[in-house]
């Protein structure tokens, strides 16, 4: 598994729903879970999440790397 992360950004990101080990964040009409373990950074105010790649991939993020 590749150690390389992706900054993913969408106008209006939001944190959906939130659990102990997971957050929900909404792009747009989509929903994605992620694993809190896995979130890299997160910045709301720039609207934007880092992750690795491999997750972008698996969730179909691809669309808002940047």
């Amino acid at each position: 598994m590749s150690d390389k992360t992706i900054e993913i950004i969408h106008d209006g990101i939001l944190i959906d729903r939130e659990h102990l080990r997971a957050v929900q964040y909404k792009f747009g009409s989509e929903k994605a879970w992620i694993p809190k373990s896995q979130i890299k950074a997160e910045d709301l105010v720039k609207q934007t999440v880092t992750l690795p790649e491999w997750l972008v991939i698996a969730k179909g993020l691809e669309g808002y790397a940047i």
